[in-house]
């Protein structure tokens, strides 16, 4: 069952959705989940993905919320006007701060002291630098097509937009919409002093040599992707050839640290992607650079063929829907571990 829901915190408004149980018997005692926005949607995602797969988890025994961050659906507040300027925003922790309390707001009203935390893409990023600063309250997270990819400074500043930098290693700022961590991030004022000036000959220069632009051409999600299918599949192989030696220059390195010290402390973590798109490239380059001798078992990835990034071709959201839904059952009722299982850790499916 689905009821609306508000929330107020000190970031703003909330409206959101719970989604309820309906008596059935919880598969985790005492978990609640959040499904965070992806990137800039509304909190029912692409093809309401974030409504179906709330409604399955739910199905489980566990009581599900998806909040519309403000600025975002149906909450208040105010968000840049350009696409890329908030995306570079959430890449550098834009919405940790409003998670953060909202987290803890749900906790403290409803009694949950365990959290399943997840999203798609954007929706993942900050789920991750959510729970390296909340971990108290985190029992997995579910991070579909993360993006450890960051965004080049140049066309964030092409929009007009200052680029500021700050360093805030784990404290939660006393501005819920700073970012967390140090990574370029763009400012909401337009200031003439500041304002990083790009030639539009210097940009078309650094887009034409920079990698995340012909892995945006080879994946078929640059614009031309569509137009040159010859051109396409050589780029392809090219960037496919032979193992990742070292991490792509233009990753996110605070998200990746984050990343990498959850599973460190052996935090339960589901990554589903879409194979061969742009953020499994960058993910699997992250995973073999840092797990070099094997995936551990509490870090479950999940690569799905035949399917696009939003998970609506070839079967991708019931595909995703149902290995949630195997995935909650190897969890333990102890914060923080699996259970003994004999499933795989790492697998490709044909969505």
């Amino acid at each position: 069952m689905r009821t609306l829901q508000t929330m107020q915190t000190p970031c703003g408004s909330w409206i959101g959705t719970r989604h309820a149980p309906n008596g059935t018997p919880p598969v985790i005692g005492d978990t609640g989940c959040l499904l965070l926005n992806f990137g800039h949607m509304p909190r029912s995602g692409v093809g309401d993905l974030s409504t179906h797969l709330a409604d399955y988890i739910a199905s489980t025994g566990i009581s599900t919320w998806r909040f519309d961050f403000p600025g975002l659906g149906d909450s208040p507040g105010d968000t840049p006007s350009a696409e890329r300027v908030l995306f570079r925003q959430i890449q550098a922790g834009h919405f940790v701060g409003p998670c953060l309390e909202l987290i803890k707001e749900l906790s403290t009203k409803t009694g949950i002291s365990n959290w399943v935390l997840g999203g798609l893409c954007g929706g993942a990023v900050t789920a991750v630098l959510a729970a390296r600063q909340c971990e108290e309250l985190i029992s997995g997270m579910l991070l579909i097509d993360l993006d450890v990819s960051l965004l080049p400074e140049v066309e964030v500043s092409a929009q007009g937009v200052s680029v500021v930098r700050v360093a805030k290693p784990d404290a939660v700022p006393e501005n819920c919409h700073e970012p967390l961590e140090d990574v370029a991030s763009t400012c909401y004022k337009d200031s003439a002093t500041n304002r990083l000036t790009v030639k539009s000959h210097d940009s078309f220069v650094q887009r034409l040599f920079h990698r995340r632009n012909w892995v945006r051409f080879a994946t078929g999600e640059g614009r031309l992707g569509g137009r040159m299918p010859g051109l396409r599949k050589i780029v392809s192989r090219v960037l496919a050839i032979g193992n990742y030696a070292e991490l792509p220059s233009d990753r996110n390195q605070p998200l990746v640290n984050a990343l990498c010290d959850l599973i460190e402390r052996q935090l339960p973590v589901l990554s589903i992607r879409a194979k061969g798109k742009m953020r499994d490239l960058y993910a699997e380059s992250v995973d073999q650079v840092y797990f070099r001798d094997g995936i551990p078992e509490h870090y479950r990835v999940l690569r799905l063929t035949g399917t696009n990034h939003v998970f609506t071709s070839g079967g991708g959201e019931a595909t995703v829907v149902s290995a949630v839904g195997g995935w909650l059952e190897t969890l333990a009722e102890a914060k923080g571990h699996f259970e003994e299982s004999t499933q795989t850790t790492s697998a490709e499916v044909l969505a």
